[in-house]
C-alpha cells in the first residue's frame, strides 16, 4: 500500500490540498478491512477492497502534489522520488529484514528460499509481477508467502514512475483539458480491467494497467479540487454524500468474496465510496467519524500495520497444523499493530523528518536498498540456508523433493513410448500399475515388490485421471480433462492387453475425487456425458475396467486409497523438528490431536474410509480379484501414523513419500516370503 498511506508530512499540499484528519480515518477503515479479512473474520468477506481504498487516497494525495507542482512549474523528479523514498523505504526495509530474520528461525529451506525471492521482488517494486506469474491471491498456497502484501507497493510505485511524465506532458493544457485527458485514461484503464478479467484474471488483479484507473480516480479528484472556481457542496447535500460514500464502503467489505471478478464492476463500489468521502470534506461522517482521534491514529500507523500484519499471520500459518483459529490470527494482527506503532514512532517519523538534499537522500536509500537486497538474494542463492536446520528437517525436504516420480503424466501429456516408465521386459514377467497420482506415489514400494520377484514394473499413471473405464472425471477448472482421461485409460488398456509379459495389473487411485465440490463423474456410455452419483460412478467405471482387464487375460489387484490426512504432513513434521517453530505452535496450535508422528482418527478424512468400503465391495463382486487395504498398516482403532521411525510417510496430505510407499507395502512383502509366484495371482494379494 506504500505511498497510499502517506501521512501528515507527505500529504501536505499546503495550498488547496492540506492535511486532512478524515483521510487518515479513511486509511484506518482500509487497513482495518484488510487485516480483519486476512484474519478470517466472517463479516468482512471482501475486506481485500481496503487496497482499492488506499489506491484512491494515494492518487488523490500524491497526484495532488504532482499536479500542484507541475502547475507551478517547480516539479522536480529528484525531490519527488526522494520524498517517496523517505516515506516508503524505511518501514519496508525494516519489515523485510524482520521477516527474513524470523524466517531463519521458522521456515524450512524451500520456504526461506522463496521468501528471499519475494523480498527481492518487493525491494525492486516488481512483486506484483512475481505474484501474477505464480500466485493466485485467493488460493490457499498464497497464504504462506510472507511478502504477498507487497504486490500493491509494486502497482503504486510503477504508477508513480509513469504518472509524473504524463502530467508534465499535459502540464500546459488548461485545467479543463487536463481533466478531460485524465478521464479518458481512466476509462481506458477500466476497459482494460474488464477485458483482462475475462482473459487473464490474475493479471487484472495484480498489474498496473487494470489498476491505474483506481489511482487515476484519486488524481482526477485532486485535479477537480485544484481547478479554479470549483463549486463545493454544503449542508445536507454534503452530509448525504458523506453518508452515501460510507454506505458504499460498508457494502464493499461485506458484499463480495474470493469468487467475485475483481477489479471489475465490483471495484466501482469501494472506489466511488472513497472518492465521495474525500470530496465530502466537512460532512457529518467526515467530521464526527473519520476524524475521530482513534481512527486518525490507526490511519497514521496504517502503512506499517499493513506491512507487518501479513508476515505475522503467515508465520502463524506455517506453525499451525490446521487452519489457524480466529483468535490466533487476531492475535497476530494485534502483535503487528504493536510493531506498527513502534515502526511509525521510531522509523517512519524520524526518517521523514530528516532534511537532506534530494540527491543525498536518494543515494543513501539506494545504498541501503542494495545492502538489504543482497541479504535477500543471499537467502535465495544459498537455497534457504539448509545448514541451519536440524537433520530431521533436511530429511523431510528430501522426501518432498522426491515428489511423485518421473513417470506420472501431467495435464496435457498423453501416453507415449517411454523405456524408463514402460520398459520392454523381453519375456520377464511384469506388473502394470494403472491410475492417477495416488497410484504413482505407491511406485517405490511396488518396485521393491517387483524386483524381489525378478519382475518389472510398467507405469500407466496420469494426474487426476482415476482408473475408470466408460466413466471419466470432469474437473470444472479443466473442461478438457475428461476427454484426456478417457483417451489415456483406453490407450493404457490397449497397451496392457497387447503385452503378454504383463501378468498382473495393479489398480489404484484417489477414489474420493468424484465427491469433490469442483468435479463430477461423467458417463461416457455411447457418447453420453451424464453426471453420476459418486458410488455409481465407481461401480460402473471400476467394474468396467476390471472386466476389460480380466477379458484380456490379466490378473487384477485393486488398492484402497491410503488414509488421507486433513493437514499437511511435511509442514507438521517440520514444526516438530524446529524448536522455535514448535514453540510458536505451542501458543497458536493447541488441541490438534496431532503429534509425535500420529493423528487421532477423528482428525483423519472420513470420506476416504467410507469410499474404501465401496471399493472393497466392487472388488468382491468380481472373482479372483485381489484387494489391498492400507488402513490396518497405517491405523489402529484410535489413531493413524504419518511418521514412522523418524521417516515422513506423506509428502502432503494424501500422497506417499518413498519411505511411505515402502512402509505401505511391507505387509504384502512379508506375506510372500518363500512364495514368489503368489505375486502373480490376484487373489493372493488379499481378499475383499
Amino acid at each position: 500500500m506504500s505511498g497510499a498511506q502517506s501521512s501528515v508530512a507527505d500529504s501536505i499540499g499546503r495550498a488547496e490540498i492540506g492535511y486532512r484528519a478524515d483521510i487518515d480515518g479513511l486509511r484506518a477503515i482500509a487497513v482495518g478491512a484488510v487485516v480483519l479479512y486476512h484474519a478470517g473474520l466472517a463479516f468482512v468477506p471482501s475486506g481485500y477492497v481496503g487496497v482499492d481504498i488506499f489506491f484512491v487516497i494515494s492518487g488523490y494525495l500524491i497526484g495532488g502534489i504532482i499536479l500542484r507542482e507541475v502547475g507551478a512549474g517547480n516539479f522536480s523528479f529528484l525531490a519527488f522520488y526522494a520524498r517517496r523514498a523517505r516515506r516508503i523505504l524505511p518501514a519496508l526495509f525494516a519489515v523485510v529484514v524482520g521477516a527474513c530474520l524470523l524466517g531463519l528461525l521458522l521456515l524450512n529451506a524451500e520456504d526461506l528460499k522463496n521468501l528471499g525471492t519475494s523480498a527481492a521482488a518487493a525491494l525492486t517494486a516488481v512483486s506484483n509481477f512475481k505474484f501474477w506469474l505464480r500466485t493466485d491471491y485467493f488460493a490457499p498456497e498464497a497464504h504462506f508467502d510472507p511478502m504477498l502484501m507487497t504486490w500493491s507497493l509494486g502497482v503504486e510505485e510503477q504508477f508513480y514512475v509513469l504518472f509524473p511524465f504524463l502530467l508534465l506532458g499535459i502540464g500546459r493544457f488548461s485545467p479543463r483539458n487536463r481533466i478531460v485527458v485524465l478521464m479518458i485514461l481512466i476509462a481506458a484503464s477500466f476497459a482494460v480491467a474488464l477485458v483482462m478479467l475475462r482473459f487473464d484474471p490474475q493479471g487484472a488483479f495484480y498489474l498496473l494497467p487494470a489498476r491505474a484507473w483506481e489511482l487515476g480516480i484519486g488524481a482526477l479528484l485532486a485535479a477537480l479540487h485544484l481547478a479554479p472556481g470549483r463549486a463545493k457542496l454544503t449542508g445536507w447535500k454534503r452530509d448525504a454524500q458523506g453518508a452515501l460514500g460510507l454506505a458504499l464502503l460498508i457494502v464493499s467489505v461485506a458484499a463480495f468474496d474470493a469468487t467475485t471478478p475483481f477489479p471489475g464492476l465490483a471495484a466501482l463500489a469501494p472506489v466511488a465510496g472513497t472518492a465521495l468521502l474525500i470530496d465530502a470534506q466537512g460532512s457529518f461522517v467526515n467530521r464526527r467519524l473519520l476524524a475521530a482521534a482513534p481512527l486518525v491514529f490507526v490511519g497514521l500507523v496504517s502503512y506499517s500495520w499493513y506491512l507487518w500484519h501479513w508476515p505475522m499471520m503467515t508465520f502463524v500459518r506455517h506453525a499451525s497444523t490446521f487452519a489457524p483459529s480466529l483468535v490466533s490470527m487476531l492475535g497476530a494482527g494485534a502483535l503487528a499493530f504493536v510493531l506498527a506503532i513502534a515502526s511509525w514512532w521510531w522509523i517512519e517519523r524520524p526518517f521523514r523528518a530528516r532534511v537532506l538534499p534530494a540527491p543525498k537522500v536518494l543515494f543513501h536509500y539506494a545504498a541501503a536498498g542494495v545492502a538489504v537486497l543482497a541479504a535477500t538474494l543471499a537467502l535465495r542463492l544459498s537455497n534457504g540456508a539448509p545448514q541451519r536446520l536440524p537433520e530431521a528437517t533436511r530429511a523431510i525436504e528430501v522426501a518432498i523433493a522426491d515428489g511423485r516420480g518421473a513417470c506420472l503424466l501431467g495435464f496435457g501429456e498423453n501416453l507415449r513410448a517411454d523405456s524408463n516408465c514402460r520398459p520392454a521386459t523381453n519375456g520377464t514377467p511384469a506388473f502394470a500399475l494403472i491410475g492417477d497420482s495416488h497410484a504413482a506415489s505407491l511406485e517405490p514400494g511396488l518396485r521393491a515388490l517387483a524386483e524381489g520377484r525378478n519382475a518389472r514394473l510398467v507405469h500407466y499413471t496420469k494426474s487426476a485421471c482415476p482408473p475408470l473405464l466408460g466413466v471419466t472425471y470432469h474437473l470444472s477448472s479443466r473442461p478438457t480433462q475428461r476427454d484426456e482421461c478417457d483417451r489415456f485409460i483406453r490407450a493404457a488398456l490397449a497397451d496392457i492387453a497387447a503385452r503378454d509379459d504383463i501378468r498382473i495389473v495393479l489398480v489404484a487411485g484417489l477414489w474420493t475425487i468424484g465427491s469433490w465440490d469442483d468435479g463430477n463423474y461423467l458417463s461416457r456410455a455411447e457418447g453420453a456425458s451424464a453426471r453420476l452419483e459418486p458410488r455409481r460412478g465407481l461401480e460402473e467405471g471400476l467394474g468396467a475396467l476390471i472386466n476389460a482387464l480380466q477379458a484380456s487375460g490379466k490378473e487384477v489387484v485393486v488398492f484402497a486409497d491410503v488414509p488421507n490426512l486433513t493437514f499437511d504432513a511435511p509442514r507438521r513434521a517440520t514444526t516438530e523438528a524446529m524448536s522455535a517453530r514448535a514453540l510458536l505452535a505451542s501458543v497458536v496450535d493447541r488441541e490438534t490431536g496431532v503429534g509425535d508422528g500420529v493423528v487421532r482418527r477423528a482428525r483423519m478424512q472420513p470420506l476416504t474410509f467410507e469410499t474404501n468400503s465401496i471399493i472393497r465391495e466392487i472388488a468382491a463382486a468380481h472373482p479372483n480379484v485381489g484387494f489391498v487395504d492400507f488402513e490396518p498398516t497405517f491405523c489402529n482403532a484410535d489413531a493413524c501414523r504419518y511418521v514412522d521411525e523418524g521417516q515422513l510417510l506423506y509428502f502432503d496430505n494424501a500422497h506417499l513419500t518413498r519411505a511411505g510407499a515402502v512402509f505401505a507395502l511391507e505387509p504384502v512383502q512379508r506375506q510372500w516370503v518363500g512364495a514368489p509366484e503368489a505375486a502373480f495371482q490376484g487373489a493372493a494379494w488379499g481378499r475383499p
